[in-house]
């Protein structure tokens, strides 16, 4: 009767291991794969418009701008950028959870923008990317009037 407890009490442990490490793996911040095969979109975005122009912001923390490249190719946003983590001259390496990594995120425009005129910079680990609109596809005020 005790080998049978001792056996449940190992595979339950066995479980709790195995459960645990299937939550660690989904639940990760970095553009890594997991278990499934699935990886968390990676920088993540917000596009607004703001009417003559569209705005997209992207946290890209740790880079500056010689790390991340913008372009525009028809009617796609390209993002993209690298990292690559040395330690200082004379240390060695103890632990290292962030390693290099590179990334690529593209974005469908919702209209027309004038990329000649798109200005992008990074200030704080956030990547701005201002894209002015063409003329045709700004936002026309119409004038009301009574009849």
């Amino acid at each position: 009767m005790i080998t049978f407890y001792n056996d449940w009490d190992r595979s339950l442990s066995e479980l709790r291991r195995q459960m645990s490490q299937l939550l660690d793996d989904f639940d990760t911040d970095w553009p890594t794969t997991n278990l499934f095969g699935w990886g968390k979109t990676w920088p993540r975005i917000n596009f607004a418009d703001a009417g003559d122009k569209l705005i997209m912001t992207a946290e890209v923390p740790g880079l500056s701008e010689k790390d991340v490249s913008v372009a525009i190719e028809q009617d796609v946003l390209s993002i993209t950028g690298e990292r690559h983590i040395q330690p200082p001259e004379g240390y060695s390496v103890h632990r290292q959870e962030r390693g290099d990594f590179k990334f690529v995120r593209s974005i469908g425009m919702p209209c027309k923008v004038e990329a000649e005129k798109a200005t992008a910079t990074v200030r704080n680990g956030v990547l701005t990317v201002a894209l002015p609109k063409v003329p045709e596809a700004q936002p026309k005020r119409i004038e009301v009037r009574t009849s």
